[in-house]
C-alpha cells in the first residue's frame, strides 16, 4: 500500500499537470491499475496546453518522422504520404496518456528503477508521458531512465528537472486509462450534499 507521501506527491503531480492543461482540463485518480502487476501512482487524460504540446512533441523530433493521419480518408486516399510541408503537430491525437511514480527515498526509486525482471515494465512506454516524482535533490537527472521526465518539490508545487520524451502508444491504451479511471472514480465520487470528495469504499457491494 502507498504511504501518506507517496498520495501528497501523486496529488501534487494531477495539480502540477491540470495546470497546464486546456480549459477542458484533464481527468485522473491515484492508484491506478494499467496492466498486471503494474499499479501507477497517479494517471490522467486530457489536452494540454498548445506551448506544453508542442514542447514536448518537439523534443521528441517526431516532427522528422511521418505518421497516417488521425483524422479517417477516403480508400482513394490510401496509402496516405506525407507532403513536404506536413505539420505533425495538425496530425497527432493531443489526447495524451499521463503516469506518475512518486517516490519518498532513494531506495524507494531503485526498488523500482533496478532493471530487475520484476519492474521490466517499467522500461517499456505505458503512456504518452512518464514523470517520476521526488522530493528535491533526491536523484540525479542521469539516473532516470531515458524516456521518463522527473518532478521535483519545489516550494508547495513541482518543478519539472528533466522533460520526458513522447512516446506514441496504440489508442487501445488510452481507452484503458479512461476506464480504469472512470471506475476509480466511482469511489472517488463528489457528494452533491457537501461538496467535498469521499475517499472511503462504501460497505456495501455492489
Amino acid at each position: 500500500m502507498p504511504s501518506r507521501e507517496h498520495d501528497v506527491l501523486a496529488d501534487k503531480a494531477l495539480i502540477w499537470l491540470a495546470n497546464r492543461a486546456t480549459h477542458t482540463g484533464i481527468r485522473g485518480a491515484r492508484e491506478i491499475q494499467i496492466a498486471n502487476g503494474y499499479v501507477a501512482d497517479a494517471c490522467a487524460i486530457g489536452w494540454l496546453q498548445y506551448h506544453w504540446y508542442r514542447d514536448y512533441l518537439d523534443r521528441s523530433e517526431l516532427h522528422k518522422k511521418r505518421f497516417r493521419p488521425i483524422r479517417h480518408p477516403s480508400p482513394g486516399d490510401l496509402p496516405w504520404i506525407a507532403p513536404k510541408d506536413y505539420n505533425v503537430a495538425d496530425e497527432i491525437d493531443r489526447d495524451w496518456c499521463y503516469l506518475f511514480e512518486s517516490k519518498i527515498s532513494r531506495a524507494d526509486f531503485w526498488s523500482t528503477f533496478n532493471h530487475s525482471d520484476k519492474h521490466a515494465n517499467r522500461r517499456e512506454p505505458m503512456a504518452n508521458l512518464h514523470w517520476i516524482v521526488t522530493p528535491c535533490g533526491m536523484i540525479q537527472q542521469q539516473e532516470v531512465p531515458d524516456f521518463w521526465g522527473l518532478l521535483e518539490v519545489s516550494g508547495g508545487g513541482l518543478k519539472e528537472t528533466k522533460k520526458p520524451i513522447l512516446q506514441i502508444v496504440p489508442e487501445l491504451l488510452m481507452l484503458k486509462y479512461a476506464k480504469c479511471i472512470l471506475w476509480k472514480g466511482c469511489w472517488n465520487r463528489r457528494d452533491p450534499e457537501c461538496g467535498v470528495w469521499i475517499d472511503e469504499e462504501p460497505d456495501y457491494q455492489i
